[in-house]
């Protein structure tokens, strides 16, 4: 009987016919009933799974959920439902995407609060809102000139700044003489210049009450120290040019700023939770120890575990079932009993099934649409359409079973010679009907076999004598016959032998024909011993009829003893009577008289 084989869903993926190997289904051998060789395919199987199918390239049969490991590559890869091998995730990769992971799309994540100090993941929102820098943060320093949205950097404002607009100052009180910016007030109190006053430039560390060129002033122009509370005026926060940087341009720098280059900062750990920046080290490191759940993206949540409670059922209009049992979720989704029924144990109590497609062996199906071309595509033969009690076998032949047992109808043995010990069975089971030989033993409680059929139609021995036509002489041995009664009619004897055509078993009287050919009868036995006349005389010690009776002495008579011969007492003799020489008594008589019986052959 062909195996059939199911996956895990109960799926038919091959039926395997007896004393066969199917090698086309999977990338494992299926082996059927009755394979010599089975164990070097099992063994290979066993291997193969090991392995993992270890190969460069992919296996040529694979099934759903299949792994194969390509020792090429060094890549351990599944057979998905797109019919496809999907490289799988080793350790070594998941940690290294871990470090400078490359995001795509528009990742998203929660944002936290402003101030928020912890190694919860920081968004651009967060970044951008109004961040409190802590330590000592760095940038890189614009060329001078630059009026941009870089931020600037402590050197860039102190690097020869190039006023522009009206610029304004506290004015120094007259004779003030120090690195106080010199407003217009500061330089036109006092003396009053006119034309072009000149006098000696000093040099720009300077520190006295000598006269400032233009060219010392200048000069102060490269790298100033301010001292007191300089001022100048505020550009507006997108200006990216040489114009000096107030406190208040820089510290409006700091809302929504948008950074260029590669600026830097310390990388706090992920367990700070302030107000100081968030590197991509830090949300790098934030990302890694975050939950799965929160890595994933909103349109392709996968929960593997826990439980999902406290939500409004979803509508069967948004996706769900509209309920919160079992039992509400199939109403609103329109199913019936049938749909809470396992696939590999459906029970279909009523209706009807029709206008489908013809389900495929390997699905589970027959492939087919009635009863004979079922069974030609499940591999079924004639036997299959039989019913257990009444099979019929024709031809072919029965092989590598497991003998069944005697309780079962079987023999228990695989060989003819256990199978009649384990029956109970003797020699004469080994011999043909027409040909039976016992050699020992007894025959009892059987029905008399008739006599049509070759037996007696009896089961005593008198009753099977009757039956068979026999008389009493056939209890008889042929040693010592004895015939009581009867005659023997028609019958010849030829130098000794009894010639009779017929012999009536019913009176034993032999009527006629001849008898030849057999062994002279013994004289112990009733016979002569002598196959002829003369012999039979001298066996017997008879006298032949030539011989003569001579009266001797005291007697008269006499003569050939072909006729009665009388012997008389001689007159001169002693005795007295009458002396008698015959084959028959005679009759009559007187005290005396002697009779001689003699036989004539």
């Amino acid at each position: 009987m062909s195996y059939i084989i199911n996956n895990s869903r109960g799926q038919i993926v091959a039926v395997v016919p007896d004393g066969t190997v199917n090698t086309t289904a999977t990338d494992l051998a299926l082996v059927g009933r009755a394979v010599t060789d089975y164990g070097t395919y099992e063994n290979e199987n066993y291997l193969y799974l090991l392995e993992n199918f270890c190969n460069t390239t992919a296996p040529l049969q694979p099934i759903t959920g299949q792994l194969w490991y390509n020792n090429s590559e060094d890549i351990l890869a599944v057979y998905g439902s797109a019919n496809v091998f999907i490289d799988l995730a080793s350790i070594n990769y998941v940690e290294a995407q871990k470090i400078s992971p490359a995001f795509t799309g528009v990742p998203t994540a929660p944002t936290a609060a402003t101030g928020t100090a912890t190694t919860q993941l920081a968004t651009t929102a967060f970044v951008t809102n109004s961040p409190a820098l802590a330590g000592t943060p760095t940038a890189p320093t614009a060329a001078t000139g630059t009026a941009t949205v870089q931020i600037a950097t402590t050197e860039f404002v102190t690097n020869s700044p190039m006023f522009a607009g009206v610029p304004s100052a506290p004015t120094a009180p007259v004779g003030t003489n120090s690195t106080q910016l010199a407003t217009t007030a500061f330089v036109t109190t006092g003396p009053a210049f006119s034309g072009s006053p000149t006098g000696p430039t000093v040099t720009a560390t300077a520190d006295d009450d000598r006269m400032a060129t233009t060219s010392f002033v200048q000069a102060q122009k490269i790298s100033p120290v301010f001292t007191g509370i300089p001022a100048a005026p505020t550009a507006v926060s997108t200006d990216s040019s040489t114009q000096l940087a107030t406190t208040e341009f820089v510290q409006a720098q700091k809302i929504s700023p948008v950074f260029t280059g590669l600026p830097q900062a310390p990388t706090a750990d992920i367990t700070i939770s302030n107000t100081q920046i968030a590197t991509t080290r830090f949300v790098t490191n934030w990302t890694n120890a975050m939950p799965s759940m929160s890595q994933q993206n909103a349109n392709a949540v996968n929960i593997t575990g826990g439980s999902i409670s406290g939500i409004t059922p979803l509508a069967v209009a948004d996706g769900g079932t509209g309920g919160s049992t079992q039992a509400t979720a199939r109403t609103g989704l329109g199913l019936g009993t049938i749909a809470t029924q396992n696939a590999s144990a459906v029970a279909i109590t009523g209706g009807s099934i029709y206008n489908i497609a013809d389900l495929a062996v390997v699905d589970g199906g027959t492939g087919a649409s009635n009863a004979t071309d079922a069974r030609t595509n499940l591999g079924l033969g004639t036997i299959s359409t039989q019913d257990a009690s009444a099979v019929a076998i024709t031809g072919g032949s029965i092989s590598g079973i497991t003998p069944l047992p005697v309780l079962s109808g079987g023999t228990g043995a695989a060989t003819q010679s256990v199978a009649r010990t384990n029956l109970g069975l003797g020699t004469i089971s080994t011999q043909d009907a027409s040909a039976v030989v016992i050699t020992g033993g007894s025959i009892s409680g059987i029905t008399p076999l008739p006599v049509l059929s070759g037996g007696t139609g009896a089961n005593t021995a008198s009753a099977a004598r009757l039956n068979l036509g026999l008389g009493s002489i056939a209890t008889q041995d042929a040693s010592a016959v004895l015939i009581g009664g009867g005659t023997l009619n028609n019958i010849t004897v030829v130098n000794g032998y009894i010639q009779a055509a017929t012999v009536s078993s019913a009176n034993a009287q032999i009527t006629g024909g001849t008898i030849t050919g057999i062994t002279p009868l013994g004289i112990t036995a009733g016979g002569t011993g002598a196959g002829d006349y003369a012999n039979a005389l001298i066996n017997l010690g008879a006298v032949g009829i030539t011989r003569q009776v001579i009266a001797g002495g005291g007697l008269s008579g006499g003569g050939a003893l072909s006729a009665n011969v009388t012997l008389a007492i001689a007159s001169s003799s002693n005795g007295y009577g009458n002396r008698t020489v015959s084959t028959n008594l005679p009759s009559g008589g007187s005290n005396g008289d002697i009779w001689y019986q003699v036989y004539t052959l």
